[in-house]
């Protein structure tokens, strides 16, 4: 019993941890994305804007300031996956739904950003996007938009349904 409750809690972890190494890349490749094209670029294919990448772009101090970004939101999902307390996950996961009010300020774009970021994604691994997509910041308000969706999932799991064998707080 004790085997199925360790290998259960190493498969949510895994998953939560999963699930932020896609916002956090995603996020880590709109900010270097955003050097590659020129204001000014018609479309380009999402393939062709990667290969363009350069190291130079990823090594900027620019792009390493906005990295540390992503270091608050680490820190949540770090404690999220240590604790046992199921006070402590909800209080992370409701937590994580303000960070992104230190970013993004405006209520109402924050609150638009979950429905957005199915479609800003889209737009990216289609190709429909141009300088002005990946100079402006679509890809980042996307991955604000795919962060606040990670953090609804564990608010929900955490207090709708929470599991038979899960620790009480």
């Amino acid at each position: 019993m004790q085997f199925s409750r360790i290998s259960s809690r190493l498969r949510r972890d895994a998953v939560v941890l999963v699930a932020f190494a896609a916002v956090a890349g995603f996020y880590l490749l709109g900010q270097a994305l955003s050097h590659v094209l020129p204001l000014n670029a018609l479309r380009a294919p999402f393939l062709t804007v990667v290969r363009g990448l350069e190291w130079r772009h990823v090594l900027s101090t620019d792009f390493l300031v906005e990295a540390l970004v992503l270091l608050p939101a680490a820190v949540l999902m770090f404690f999220y996956t240590l604790s046992t307390s199921r006070r402590v996950r909800i209080t992370c996961a409701l937590t994580g739904w303000l960070l992104p009010l230190v970013v993004l300020p405006e209520i109402g774009r924050w609150l638009m950003a979950i429905p957005h970021a199915f479609r800003l994604t889209y737009d990216a691994l289609a190709g429909r996007g141009g300088g002005q997509f990946y100079g402006d910041g679509p890809m980042f308000f996307a991955a604000v938009g795919w962060w606040l969706l990670l953090c609804s999932v564990l608010t929900l799991k955490e207090v709708v349904f929470r599991s038979k064998n899960g620790t009480n707080a």
